[in-house]
């Protein structure tokens, strides 16, 4: 899912009470698919890091992953609505790290609309590529686009001080990859290769929702799909395959 545009009035942000957003009987399904879908997160992500431990330490070699290093910040990222929703809900849990968020937001999304919006050509190649019969074409097209999105340099809004606000419930695409050669390897204007992992994470691909039925997992540019649910509420992800007709719960 591509996401194209943001909901705001004059220029500020129009966060959605959150109040609002648990509220009634559809507010309240999605506080508690929030809550779940963190404390398993967590879980995931706990055996995650064990499982990319033991496999480079198989290997003689070791995770140069570190606080502070933020290559992988410059990364174009897809994340599920689900997982999206479930930031949202931890940014209201956590007042200093939706206050970073909003406060990076408007100066990253002005560069990027300045560069020309590489992120809708990663998009658009990601859709084409979960699709039958893609072929190596459009994983090598991915490939360059990802990377021309990488070597505009532009950090992650989610970043403060060099240290992720969500991280407890940040994307499995972040997550799920780690370099073992030296950092600066991964810089985007480095001319040695980076040696990274990627390791499968199949709860990406849940589809258990609070709502309605998705057919396939709905991904978008997380940190887009997390401002659009911040700022338009129910009207927004009404927009969403599977979540059609949400916009009547708007307060």
């Amino acid at each position: 899912m591509v996401i194209r545009s943001e909901t705001s009035a004059g220029g500020v942000p129009r966060i959605i009470d959150r109040n609002v957003a648990y509220r009634g009987e559809i507010g309240q399904e999605r506080k508690a698919f929030c809550i779940d879908y963190i404390k398993r997160k967590k879980a995931t992500l706990k055996d995650l890091q064990q499982r990319q431990l033991d496999s480079v330490k198989s290997n003689g070699a070791q995770i140069s992953c570190q606080k502070g290093c933020v290559y992988c910040c410059m990364a174009y990222m897809q994340a599920s609505v689900g997982e999206c929703e479930a930031i949202v809900y931890y940014l209201y849990q956590k007042q200093p790290a939706l206050d970073t968020f909003l406060c990076n937001y408007s100066t990253w999304r002005q560069q990027l609309r300045q560069n020309g919006d590489l992120f809708l050509e990663c998009g658009q190649l990601w859709l084409e590529k979960s699709q039958a019969g893609s072929g190596n074409k459009i994983k090598n097209a991915l490939t360059m686009a990802e990377n021309a999105y990488r070597r505009q340099g532009m950090l992650c809004p989610f970043l403060s001080q060099g240290a992720c606000v969500i991280y407890e419930a940040r994307p499995f695409t972040c997550a799920s990859l780690v370099a073992t050669s030296p950092p600066e390897n991964c810089s985007p204007v480095s001319k040695l290769k980076a040696e990274t992992l990627v390791f499968g994470t199949p709860q990406i691909f849940d589809n258990s929702f609070y709502y309605g039925k998705i057919e396939g997992t709905v991904l978008a540019f997380m940190p887009l799909m997390v401002h659009g649910i911040l700022t338009g509420g129910y009207e927004f992800l009404s927009n969403i395959p599977g979540l059609e007709g949400l916009e009547i719960y708007q307060d």
